[in-house]
This record gives C-alpha cells, sequence and structure tokens, in this order.
C-alpha cells in the first residue's frame, strides 16, 4: 500500500517533463497496485494514460505500455500480453529505445515458449542475445535463460550447452 501512495505522492510533485521518473513512477504505481489485487482497476487506468500520451514511442509511454505488458504476463493472459508486447516493441524501435526493445522481446519470447510456439519464442530471444550488452542484465539474462529452455525442449542438448556457456560468460563480464 506503501508503494501505491509513493508512486502517486510522486507523480504529483513530478512535471509532465520527467518523462523517465514519471514512466518508473507508473511502472511501480502499476506493480503496487498488482500485487494490492487490484490488477483489473490499475490495467484499466495504465491504458487510460498510455492513450492520453502525447508521444506513444518516449520513455513515459514505453514504461506505461512495459507494465501492462508485465502484468498481463504475470496473470497469465498470453494474448493479451502478446498484443501488448508487439505494440511495446513496435514504439521502442520507432524511439529508438534498444533497452524497451530488449524488454519486449524478453516478454514476447516468454509468451510464446509458454505457446510451445518454440521457433517464434528462438527469435525474439536471439533477438535479446545479440543486444544482451546493451541492455539491463534482468531482460539479458531472461533472454539467455529463455533461449536455453526452448533449446532444451527442443532436444538440442548441444545448442543448449553453448547458450549456458554464453550464459555463464555474460555472468562473468556483467558481475565479475
Amino acid at each position: 500500500v506503501r508503494g501505491i501512495a509513493y508512486a502517486q505522492e510522486a507523480l504529483a510533485i513530478l512535471p509532465p517533463s520527467c518523462k523517465f521518473l514519471r514512466g518508473l513512477c507508473m511502472f511501480y504505481l502499476g506493480l503496487s497496485e498488482q500485487a494490492s489485487g487490484q490488477g483489473d482497476a490499475i490495467e484499466r487506468t495504465l491504458w487510460l494514460h498510455y492513450e492520453a500520451a502525447s508521444d506513444k514511442s518516449d520513455a513515459y509511454a514505453s514504461r506505461i505500455l512495459g507494465t501492462i505488458c508485465f502484468s498481463e504476463l504475470q496473470a497469465g493472459l498470453l494474448e493479451k500480453a502478446r498484443q501488448s508486447g508487439t505494440l511495446l516493441l513496435e514504439q521502442a524501435r520507432r524511439g529508438a529505445m534498444v533497452v524497451v526493445e530488449g524488454w519486449a522481446h524478453s516478454w514476447l519470447g516468454q509468451v510464446y515458449y509458454e505457446w510451445n510456439e518454440l521457433a517464434a519464442a528462438a527469435q525474439h530471444f536471439q533477438a535479446v542475445i545479440r543486444q544482451r550488452h546493451s541492455l539491463h542484465s534482468f531482460p539479458a539474462r531472461e533472454g539467455l535463460l529463455g533461449m536455453l529452455r526452448v533449446q532444451i525442449a527442443a532436444g538440442d542438448a548441444d545448442a543448449a550447452r553453448q547458450t549456458l556457456d554464453l550464459l555463464s560468460q555474460y555472468d562473468v563480464d556483467i558481475l565479475g
């Protein structure tokens, strides 16, 4: 509950020009509302804020859309997560936001993996892997782990071993 109040307070204080920070506040507001059982209500609110955003490909709108996608994925609403993830990917490309592209590919890969559409999942995870050094570590690791799961599910032990080696090297590079 405190997270909701803090996010709302920050949104009230931050001017609209602070797009990145306002986007992060919307992210934390969305996660806090979902954790408190208000997922349906906050999703509607997030969509209203996204639709009202003047630039759908900026930091503010992308954080809202990313929150929607993440929440839908966590709730098991895979088709909705695919739709919002696809929209997020399109907007990230328009706004040249590589980090947001990585999140979108990671979430879309998870959706397709859950559907057992391994080729589509692999395409998204491969996009994350190609950009892993330009992304936050969470989606980068999720991309590597997702690809590993795809390769294991497909019975490709040699490729899985190579991906595991790549993951190990990534961890050494990032964590030391």
